[in-house]
């Protein structure tokens, strides 16, 4: 449950007198009749009790006898809706594989697999949005249509923050599959008390996510705009204002389960050797080397709906797709260049170097100095220098661009018009 959550995008719908807001006598007149004392302001949101009487909230409340959600200034109503889920279901599977087997007494050989499939569901509320609805709406309650008869355009929409409870909470059931296969020889090199290794591995990552209760515009708008509420489109129309439940006719017409599916995969070999290079008075001077290649696939398939934007909550996001190499060479030198001296139990000196070259960004070198000396068995003092980089990743280099919502609201809490004259940010 999600108690205690307000918002003006309530279950029941909310009222947005916007700038074409009803008379004030109309409105005093409405909420006398209630027996409110006091005059509710023209330009307070209002929303509806179960009995489709009108409830405002605008420095406090009037008429108010529901229990769903409005949040006024300075005071808070709540709904109750299974919204966010207090244990995320999850089931997971996995197996995993290695076997090692020694060809000669100085080399062996190595395979290993690992799969993972997962299975999760996450749940957040009803999706939101601002409705435009004609007048001519047949669901409209009698005493929200006298106010709007008020109006000075009174065949000008209404304007409802709505949140769809009624065609139940936003559900993403995603799957994920996890695969790589490694297998590889290494061996010992006794000429120069050093090893090697090459091996080669194949993963994969496959995501498929189906968003369900996911409200699409269109025919949202389509039932909203239709003469008889919608009843010609599916059983029973859809009614906007007060928390109804929608039938399943009308569930299958506006609201729909989104699909999108995320690739992943990347292909890596990899050489390296290391050893014993010469001696020298302070001790012995070591090595590495090795030379690797990786390739990366990506790819991204939204359905339709997510592409075009036409859900309500979900930002529009176009398919993409793409690939990127890289091939590197590295080698790395352990020079001890004091030894068992006063005040230098050890210094050693370690330097790097690599050379990678990208498929898309070129060429670059990196490469790092480290200066390790050892006072005494209590002292250690260590610092170096480095250059590191890195190229764009398959997704930084192929997600298409998507859109985003903007952040309008209550300015003193980071949202609000970005041009108005009270966003010291904005002047």
């Amino acid at each position: 449950d999600d108690p205690g959550q307000g918002d003006f995008r309530s279950g029941q719908g909310t009222y947005n007198p916007a700038i074409n807001s009803p008379s004030q006598a109309a409105l005093d007149a409405l909420f006398g009749s209630y027996g409110v004392t006091g005059s509710v302001p023209a330009n307070s949101f209002l929303s509806f009790n179960e009995n489709n009487s009108l409830f405002a909230a605008n420095n406090g409340l009037a008429n108010f006898s529901g229990g769903y959600g409005l949040r006024g200034t300075g005071d808070q109503v709540t709904y109750t809706q299974v919204a966010s889920l207090s244990q995320t279901p999850l089931d997971r599977y996995t197996v995993f594989a290695r076997g090692n087997y020694n060809i000669t007494p100085d080399i062996e050989a190595f395979a290993q697999a690992h799969f993972a499939h997962v299975d999760t569901i996450t749940q957040a509320e009803g999706g939101n949005a601002t409705l435009s609805i004609p007048v001519g709406n047949p669901f409209i309650p009698a005493d929200l249509s006298t106010l709007l008869a008020s109006r000075t355009d009174s065949n000008d929409a209404l304007w409802l923050e709505k949140r769809f409870f009624g065609v139940g909470p936003r559900q993403n059931t995603r799957t994920f599959e996890i695969f790589q296969v490694q297998g590889g020889l290494s061996g010992v090199l006794n000429d120069i008390d050093g090893s090697w290794e090459f091996y080669a591995s194949h993963g994969s990552t496959d995501v498929n996510t189906a968003s369900a209760n996911s409200v699409i515009r269109s025919s949202l708008n389509e039932l909203l705009n239709a003469p008889d509420g919608g009843a010609s489109l599916c059983d029973g129309g859809y009614n906007p204002f007060g928390v109804s439940v929608v039938s399943a006719d009308c569930h299958s017409y506006m609201a729909a389960s989104l699909l999108q599916a995320t690739s992943l995969t990347q292909n890596i070999a990899e050489a390296n050797v290391q050893g014993h290079l010469l001696d020298l008075p302070t001790g012995e001077v070591r090595f590495a080397a090795g030379l690797s290649y990786r390739e990366n696939e990506y790819s991204f398939r939204p359905d339709q709906d997510i592409t075009n934007g036409t859900a309500v909550g979900v930002i529009s996001s176009s398919a993409s797709s793409g690939s990127t190499k890289v091939t590197e060479y590295y080698t790395e030198l352990l020079i001890p260049l004091l030894s068992d001296i006063m005040g230098f139990q050890s210094l050693d000196l370690d330097v790097a170097y690599r050379y990678s070259d990208y498929e898309l960004a070129g060429g670059v070198n990196t490469y790092k100095a480290d200066m390790n000396w050892i006072v005494n068995d209590t002292v250690r003092v260590r610092g170096g220098y480095q250059r590191a980089v890195r190229a764009p990743n398959v997704g930084e280099l192929f997600v298409a661009p998507n859109s985003d919502f903007a952040s309008i609201g209550d300015i003193a809490n980071g949202g609000g018009d970005p041009c108005a004259a009270s966003n010291a940010q904005g002047n």
